[in-house]
Formats: C-alpha cells, structure tokens, sequence
C-alpha cells in the first residue's frame, strides 16, 4: 500500500509543480 502511494503521489506533486 505505501509503495502505491508514493507511486501515485509523486507524478501527483509533478503534475502540481508543473502548473
């Protein structure tokens, strides 16, 4: 469950940054 979350949270915060 931890490693989906940061594989999900990290092109999440990406994506964000990128706005």
């Amino acid at each position: 469950m931890l490693m989906n979350l940061g594989a999900v949270g990290t092109p999440v915060l990406v994506l964000h940054e990128q706005r």
